[in-house]
């Protein structure tokens, strides 16, 4: 073995190649040990492609060589690259597959599955596989799901066969929750909810790439009528699990009763008369359907003619009980917002009614839910875990205290930052109320038009985050059983089902 490989040098040198191939072919003969074999292989494959261009002999090389050792990268390296440049394609998928075997359980170097999976993926759009290259582009993307690109690239290529719609939908939405601002995801979901059939949903994806893509039309001024279902529990929690922290909002509802109370000792609220205000018909009208939508009881209802807002839920003191009341404003006073600005209006202030929202009202002040956030979150035994203590038990029910701490201990555990946490929980929360005035209202143009005359709601993000939560498929469930969207027809069968099934 000695004696060949120095045998080699000389004649290498003397560059008679085709004595040297003579010479490699005798090594690998004799050479039992695999992985030095496929060297032997290697060299002797560089030696036929490059001196001696014989590609076939080449190829039949490198490929003995990675059987000996599928590690052997520089020798898979060379084949693929001289597949690549050849004119068989078909041999070259034939390769990829062969070394996703081979790196089925190892890969040997970092990404090479992903990148195989992209080359096979590539090469079978090539060769009009579709089926194939979906199935490649799925494995790559569940190896890197992150990537965008290659999201894009396989929801279009869903998008180019109808029998992966729903693939193609869910891909789009999994973009946009990367990207709110991807327009070309909004018309793909407008075409393909139409293109299955649900026109509602063509429509709803149609007006968010209508704001977003600013090109939006002046609104209708008609309102629509439509009877609206009563909001489920699971609709609250669905429009709320956008980004609502829930166990803040379990949290606040729990303790944000009994500190609002302690602190309307300190700092008694405004007072207001048993009777309430005589409601206008046009005002009593909209007030009845949204209460009927949400399934809230009716607050007491006052006016108040120095209020620049439409409508405000607010906590007052009502016969010496603190009770939350709807106070309507100068632009309800002065009949200044239509239907479907007031209804807006409305479904946001009464969605705090609800338990997990309660906190908004009885403590509007960030400052005093963070000083919720840390009695609960506070740890046992230094002086603050013990006033925190005292003044839980003081204040809750034994079960109440308990899930408090519980919930206490979870955000030690997340390491929450009070004040930090309080803001966000009530932009977050804002941003739910948007939601829940859209599903009332339920056109988008008008609810962002609304939001943009308001110097607290004209913010771009926020609107962006409505209009991209428009077209999610939360919120269209929501919007399909409140609105009552009618369900899809069964698909048409092809012609040439309907003359097999006559014959």
């Amino acid at each position: 073995h000695v004696l060949l490989t120095k045998f080699l040098e000389l004649v290498t040198e003397e560059g008679d190649w085709s004595y040297s191939m003579d010479v490699v072919q005798r090594l690998i003969d004799s050479e039992k040990v695999p992985k030095v074999r496929a060297r032997y292989r290697h060299l002797a494959g560089m030696i036929a492609r490059d001196e001696l261009d014989d590609h076939d002999r080449a190829g039949e090389l490198f490929g003995q060589a990675i059987d000996d050792d599928p590690f052997n990268f520089a020798a898979a390296d060379e084949l693929e690259a001289l597949l690549e440049t050849g004119d068989d394609r078909k041999a070259l998928a034939t390769f990829y597959y062969k070394r996703l075997d081979q790196v089925r359980n190892n890969e040997g170097r970092d990404g090479e599955r992903l990148r195989l999976w992209d080359h096979l993926g590539e090469l079978c759009m090539e060769l009009d596989n579709h089926d194939d290259a979906v199935v490649a582009f799925e494995v790559a993307l569940s190896l890197d799901p992150d990537n965008l690109d290659r999201r894009k690239r396989l929801a279009d290529l869903y998008a180019s066969d109808s029998k992966h719609d729903v693939k193609a939908i869910a891909q789009h939405h999994a973009i946009l929750r990367a990207n709110k601002r991807q327009l070309d995801s909004y018309k793909a979901l407008k075409m393909l909810y139409e293109r299955i059939r649900q026109p509602d949903r063509s429509r709803a994806c149609a007006e968010a790439l209508d704001v977003i893509g600013e090109t939006r039309k002046p609104a209708d001024t008609a309102a629509r009528e439509i009877t609206l279902r009563t909001f489920a529990n699971e609709d609250w929690m669905t429009l709320a699990r956008f980004d609502v922290d829930l166990q803040l909002s379990a949290l606040f509802a729990i303790v944000a009763p009994p500190f609002a109370v302690e602190r309307a000792r300190m700092r008694p609220p405004i007072a207001v008369t048993t009777k309430e205000h005589e409601t206008p018909a046009y005002v009593q009208k909209v007030f009845t359907r949204v209460l009927a939508a949400l399934a809230t009881p009716r607050p007491p209802v006052y006016f108040e003619s120095d209020q620049a807002t439409a409508c405000k839920m607010v906590m007052r003191l009502r016969d010496g009980v603190l009770v939350p009341v709807m106070v309507l404003g100068k632009p309800v006073i002065e009949k200044k917002v239509d239907d479907y600005e007031l209804a807006f209006s409305l479904a946001r202030q009464l969605a705090d009614l609800r338990t997990e929202r309660i906190a908004r009202l009885l403590c509007p002040r960030a400052g005093e839910l963070a000083q919720i956030i840390e009695l609960a979150a506070a740890p046992p035994g230094d002086a603050a875990g013990a006033h925190a203590a005292r003044w839980l038990t003081t204040s809750l029910h034994p079960v109440e205290l308990e899930q408090t701490r519980a919930i206490g201990s979870r955000l030690r555990e997340r390491n929450v930052q009070p004040m930090a946490a309080a803001v966000s929980w009530l932009a977050a929360t804002e941003r739910a109320a948007d939601r829940i005035g859209l599903i009332v209202t339920g056109d988008l143009l008008r609810c962002v038009t609304i939001l943009e005359r308001d110097p607290a709601g004209n913010d771009p993000s926020r609107i962006l985050e409505l209009a991209w939560s428009s077209t999610t498929e939360d919120v269209l469930n929501v919007r399909a059983r409140v609105e009552g969207w009618a369900a899809v027809p069964p698909p048409i069968p092809p012609r040439t089902t309907q003359v097999r099934s006559a014959q």
